[in-house]
């Protein structure tokens, strides 16, 4: 039986066709299931503690209820829509289901000892959930679209102790998604949400997003956005990354003194003299 180092832990490895009900595993409490497709969950021994099932074409998962100490979950990379079951999970620690097909999150609620939630690539509808629990740090947290955004700043509310969100990473949005961003209020918890922290990739419509309301922001990552404007860019920004943009013109940049920080891959930039003016620039890159 194959071992791996998984998050600096010992984990056996099983194929999906074996057989996990042997004496042969009987002891092993941390499990990852590798290869092939793995039907149910709900032929894993239910005294798993720490269980890896990424990538097996798993559909749903019940079973997964009696695995009463689990601490560490790792479903990403398949295809399930229903986790109603992991709410039984009352010692589950870490909880790993990017790219799957998850609309709701209420079952999440329940898990008070959660500290740590990947979630992106999903479809979720629902954010109180991620609320209600104010326990875990939220690492690529992905709404579909930016009004999803609104309902997900709103349900965490000023006391929320959630670090770090990546918002809109790796989705496409519409210019009808972005009426939010008009708001200056949209991102009044950025501090806690974000940690003054927003990362934008494949906004074809970019253009039309007021930076200015995002106030509180230090840090903007940009990445394969067109038709950006630096006139909207928020003044106050520290470190800012627009990288492969297909920007010509950076007319607007010499108003944001405050940056220490700039990066300009990837772009069609002839003419960078309008830099100068910007006095507290320690960094540049630009190729």
């Amino acid at each position: 039986m194959e071992e791996q180092i998984v998050d600096n832990e010992k984990f056996y490895c099983v194929r999906s066709d074996t057989n996990l009900t042997s004496k042969q595993i009987d002891n092993i409490v941390n499990l990852k299931v590798n290869q092939l497709y793995y039907p149910s969950i709900s032929q894993i021994p239910v005294h798993i503690t720490k269980l890896i099932a990424s990538g097996c074409c798993l559909q749903e998962i019940s079973g997964v209820r009696f695995m009463k100490n689990l601490s560490y979950l790792d479903i990403s990379n398949n295809f399930i829509k229903n986790i109603s079951d992991l709410q039984y999970l009352q010692n589950l620690q870490y909880l790993n289901m990017t790219n799957n097909k998850i609309i709701f999150s209420q079952p999440l609620s329940a898990l008070s000892m959660l500290q740590q939630l990947l979630l992106a690539s999903n479809i979720i509808h629902d954010f109180e959930a991620l609320a209600t629990n104010q326990n875990f740090n939220i690492n690529w947290i992905c709404p579909q679209n930016i009004a999803q955004i609104r309902n997900f700043l709103d349900y965490l509310g000023p006391s929320s102790t959630i670090e770090q969100a990546t918002l809109l990473m790796n989705n496409t949005i519409s210019r009808s998604d972005q009426s939010p961003y008009h708001d200056p209020m949209l991102l009044k918890y950025a501090p806690l949400v974000i940690n003054k922290t927003l990362v934008i990739h494949n906004d074809q419509e970019l253009h039309s997003i007021q930076f200015t309301d995002l106030l509180n922001i230090e840090t903007l990552f940009v990445f394969e956005c067109y038709n950006l404007s630096f006139e909207r860019v928020p003044l106050k920004i520290r470190k800012l990354v627009v990288n492969m943009c297909s920007v010509e013109n950076i007319n607007g940049l010499e108003n944001m003194a405050s940056v220490v920080e700039l990066s300009l891959r990837g772009n069609r930039i002839s003419e960078i003299g309008i830099l100068a003016g910007m006095n507290k620039l320690q960094k540049l890159s630009t190729t």
